[in-house]
């Protein structure tokens, strides 16, 4: 009789969702994996925090090779994954790649760090996955984990201790962008927080694509752009409030200006009343 346990454990993390809130993907095994977790006695079981890797405790073999290497493809249903994440792949593939090397049991959890490499091609995909983590299993893990099943009296021996790996995502920041339409905002506006009251700068005016003439009010530093949003915003004039709330910024509307004679990407927010 078969008995699977959880051999490890791939925590997924995104700044740009609220803490506590579960990352919207979906993920499965490379097609060339899946041969290699059958015959090693491996499952893959989707997590709301990521996916663990179980074992069959009764079934597993050690690797001929150092390791066993499984690739796992991750997807964001939506398709946006690079709008609301804070870097661009540098993978050479147009996905994240991470490499997660498991040698003993451990504790604590690890943090990875994307591959700066070339990572190697995903076969017999038709959507390129947002991220992939090669997780490698090394013999002594899997030796480890037999011998503490093997014991004579399982009921008696400590848990297992589940190496955890964590990827990281950060949410986008970047300077915002503020047009506004209306007459009643002038270059004598201001835009802050109860803490800061001067965070964005006048940058004169611009065209929208409406024909209006818009003034234009830039960050002075580059701000986080989340899902609920850490900014509460007002514009304000001579000490008197002209707006309490201002909309925030999202990950889908952005514009490129030169800023100190380099090219950034900005989040534009109009503002037409």
């Amino acid at each position: 009789m078969s008995h699977y346990a959880t051999l490890f454990e791939l925590h997924i993390e995104h700044g740009f969702f609220p803490a506590g809130e579960r990352v919207p993907f979906y993920s499965k095994l490379a097609h060339a994996s899946q041969a290699i977790a059958a015959q090693y006695g491996l499952l893959i079981k989707p997590q709301p925090y990521g996916v663990s890797i179980l074992a069959d405790t009764h079934g597993v073999a050690l690797p001929q090779a150092d390791d066993i290497r499984l690739q796992l493809l991750f997807f964001m249903p939506d398709g946006r994954f690079c709008c609301y994440t804070a870097h661009e792949p540098v993978s050479g593939r147009g996905y994240d790649y991470f490499v997660c090397q498991r040698a003993a049991p451990l504790s604590q959890a690890s943090r990875l760090s994307a591959h700066d490499g070339v990572a190697p091609p995903v076969a017999h995909q038709v959507r390129r996955p947002d991220w992939v983590v090669e997780v490698q299993l090394d013999k002594p893990l899997i030796a480890a984990l037999i011998a503490h099943y093997a014991a004579a009296d399982t009921a008696q021996q400590p848990s297992w201790q589940q190496a955890r790996g964590i990827v990281p995502f950060q949410a986008p920041c970047r300077r915002w962008k503020y047009l506004f339409t209306a007459s009643y905002v002038t270059a004598q506006c201001h835009i802050g927080d109860e803490d800061s009251p001067d965070i964005f700068e006048y940058w004169g005016t611009e065209t929208v694509l409406n024909g209006q003439s818009a003034q234009v009010f830039i960050s002075r530093q580059p701000l986080w752009i989340q899902k609920i949003s850490p900014y509460r915003f007002r514009l304000y004039q001579q000490g008197k409030i002209l707006r309490n709330t201002l909309p925030v910024a999202t990950p889908f509307h952005s514009c490129r200006m030169t800023i100190n004679n380099q090219q950034e990407t900005l989040a534009e927010i109009i503002v037409n009343d």
